[in-house]
This record gives C-alpha cells, sequence and structure tokens, in this order.
C-alpha cells in the first residue's frame, strides 16, 4: 500500500505533462524539417531538380518505345538475338511433343490390357443376346479403341488398322 502511495505522491501533476508535451512537440510543428516527411523541407530549387528528373526519365521512356531511323546495327543485333533463342525454343518444343508422343504410349501401356478384359466380357453379353459380337479383339491401340465404339468417338482423322466396322 505505501508503495502505491509513493507513485502517486511522485507522479506528475497534468499541467506538467502538459508542459513536457507541447515541449517536445514545438519544434516538430514549426519546423519542417523536424516533421516525420523529408518532403515537408524541400525548397523550391529541389523541387524543380526532381520535376526536371522525372520529365526527363519519361520523355526517355517514350521515345526508347518509338523505332528510331538509321539505327540498322540494333536491329540487326535483335534479330541475332531471336535467331540465337529460336534453336532452344524448337528443341524445348520437340521434347514437349516427344513427351507428348510417350505419355499416349504409357496410357496406352496402362489402360489397353484392362479395356480388353471390359471388352471382352462386354462382347460375351452381346453374343448371348444378338448373336455378333460389338468389338473386334484384340485392340492394338487406343485411338482403334476410341473408332469402334461411338461413344467416345472424338472425330480424330488417324487411320486405324484392324478395327472394328
Amino acid at each position: 500500500m505505501s508503495l502505491a502511495l509513493t507513485f502517486l505522491q511522485q507522479a506528475p501533476s497534468p499541467d506538467q505533462v502538459k508542459e513536457q508535451l507541447e515541449m517536445l512537440i514545438h519544434p516538430i510543428m514549426r519546423h519542417g524539417r523536424d516533421n516525420i516527411s523529408f518532403l515537408y523541407s524541400l525548397d523550391a530549387f529541389d523541387w524543380a531538380i526532381i520535376i526536371i528528373y522525372f520529365t526527363i526519365l519519361a520523355l526517355l521512356a517514350i521515345l526508347g518505345r518509338k523505332a528510331m531511323e538509321g539505327v540498322g546495327a540494333v536491329r540487326a543485333a535483335a534479330t541475332a538475338d531471336v535467331e540465337f533463342w529460336k534453336g532452344p525454343i524448337n528443341a524445348l518444343k520437340a521434347e514437349h511433343e516427344w513427351f507428348k508422343k510417350e505419355a499416349q504410349h504409357l496410357m496406352e501401356l496402362l489402360t489397353l490390357p484392362v479395356l480388353q478384359l471390359v471388352a471382352s466380357g462386354f462382347n460375351f453379353l452381346v453374343v448371348v443376346i444378338t448373336g455378333k459380337p460389338h468389338f473386334n479383339l484384340p485392340f492394338r491401340s487406343l485411338d482403334q479403341v476410341l473408332h469402334s465404339t461411338p461413344i467416345f468417338h472424338t472425330g480424330k482423322t488417324s487411320t486405324v488398322e484392324g478395327g472394328a466396322s
């Protein structure tokens, strides 16, 4: 209890707190250079330099977008850059096509055995009911499966060997 009374007796009065805050805040409010932002302390010369600098940058950006005449060396260098990148881009496209073909082949390897079993079971039921098979087995590729089944017809115009009529 005595500790609380000690703090209360030593606490400054509200007028003293107000005076101390005014002493701290008054220079900041009076001088712009003491403010939080340095922009308040820039004079007219500083503002003129900043405006000229950014105007020049904007003009250079606009002029840089327009084609300037008489600069054939620059265009030749740009064409050489394009030619330099054509080889790697074409190689990347070729690898992409190779991956697509390999993925198609892997899909055939994974799905054809399952499709053979399902098609043979379905053919057995169709032969029992109608007397003729629906599929010509064995399937050789996924394209043959897709072309022999009208439900899954994709509109591709590739040739199918040994498919159903």
